[in-house]
């Protein structure tokens, strides 16, 4: 048996000739062997190649990729939105829903009966579409209370959503980003 102090001794040379042979074997790699020499002396560094300057003569016009062109969902046109009504109550509600364009003519009016427990898209923005950003106050009045919230024709806002909630609260409310 090989006492333990020379065995660790043998380890540790061991993992050093390991380690010493991984670093050459890297070496080439992350070098630069232009020449045909793969010497370890060499050294493993990077040159960085210099960037040349723009002509301050020269004119051009950009010319941006529509596919690449980043722009947040709020500056970015959809229509893609409805009222929702949903009755999360074992009772009947009647609930009338008011939209109205910024300009103040109003684009949908109509009163809803929603059975227990029932959900229904009572408009959709889609058949306004006009494809630029518009803004809408979405207006719903049940039992002699109204609420309303202002939305937009934009990626960013979602749909609107009146609901009855199990605890009979009475909620208008949009989704946004």
């Amino acid at each position: 048996m090989v006492p333990p102090s020379t065995r660790r001794d043998a380890l540790r040379r061991l993992a050093g000739a390991l380690s010493s042979a991984s670093t050459l074997a890297l070496a080439g790699c992350l070098g630069d062997d232009s020449d045909g020499d793969s010497s370890p002396t060499q050294s493993a560094t990077m040159t960085p190649t210099p960037t040349p300057s723009p002509d301050p003569n020269a004119t051009t016009t950009p010319h941006p990729d529509p596919t690449r062109t980043r722009v947040h969902a709020d500056q970015r046109v959809s229509y893609d939105h409805v009222v929702r009504l949903e009755n999360d109550r074992d009772e009947s509600r009647r609930v009338s829903i008011r939209v109205t364009a910024e300009d103040g003519a109003v684009v949908h009016e109509e009163t809803y009966d929603l059975g227990p427990y029932e959900g229904r898209d009572a408009f959709d923005f889609s058949s306004l579409a006009s494809g630029e950003i518009r803004a809408f106050t979405v207006r719903a009045t049940h039992d002699g209370q109204s609420k309303s919230v202002l939305v937009r024709t934009t990626e960013c806002y979602g749909n609107v959503l009146v609901a009855f909630t199990p605890e009979g609260e009475f909620v208008v409310t949009y989704s946004v980003c």
